[in-house]
């Protein structure tokens, strides 16, 4: 136990130091780094991007400690239990809470504009997840007043329960990111060829209509 907790305290420290080291560096490379926590290799439209960066045709998107696994969590049981207290998410509903069994498979659904995705989306930015770049949650435009995207978080480590608030633009808990959110957007990031796009039963009849006679 002593072994694995020095092992895990010289690799927070290692992380740590890169990132620091990286805050003096070119924007470019702060993003190639980035990009480099969430997958193995650079690929062709990376570098592609990077290079628009450095021409000064796009904006970098620089490593900072959200995108830094925590060593700690890849050895913990990490459960989600509830998201609540959403604020300035989409048209959610104020006071609203989300909550996911202890165990097996929560299955969530509902009609178009019901909000599933707007959750989904408080979750990719809480855990662990490979999402668009640029890709914000944005505030109910129709409320009277526009504020910043928030809510608060119930999850158990290890089976002791505890709780955590997020707003838009902070780092959440670090201890989430031993979640991993994967959505159809996340895919397209993974495999950007052939491009992954879900179709609708319904609509996958109109795609393949019979040639005329």
């Amino acid at each position: 136990m002593e072994t694995q907790d020095s092992d895990l305290s010289n690799e927070a420290a290692a992380l740590a130091d890169i990132l620091k080291w990286s805050a003096d560096l070119p924007g470019w490379q702060r993003d190639a780094l980035r990009r480099l926590c969430g997958q193995t290799k650079l690929e062709t439209g990376d570098i592609t991007t990077l290079v628009s960066i450095c021409k000064g045709m796009d904006n970098a998107a620089p490593l900072d400690a959200s995108h830094i696994r925590d060593p700690a969590a890849s050895h913990a049981m990490v459960n989600l239990g509830a998201l609540h207290g959403l604020s300035n998410v989409n048209a959610l509903a104020p006071g609203e809470r989300l909550s996911f069994g202890k165990t097996g498979v929560t299955v969530i659904y509902g009609d178009n504009g019901a909000g599933k995705s707007g959750y989904a989306r408080v979750l990719k930015q809480l855990c662990r997840a490979r999402s668009p770049k640029g890709e914000a949650i944005l505030p109910n435009i129709y409320a009277a007043a526009i504020g910043t995207p928030a809510a608060g978080v119930d999850f158990n480590i290890g089976g002791q329960k505890r709780s955590a608030s997020w707003t838009q633009g902070c780092a959440p808990d670090p201890m989430l990111s031993a979640v991993s959110v994967f959505d159809w957007r996340t895919a397209n990031i993974m495999s950007k060829t052939p491009t992954i796009s879900p179709t609708r039963r319904s609509l996958s009849a109109s795609s393949h209509r019979p040639a005329k006679r």
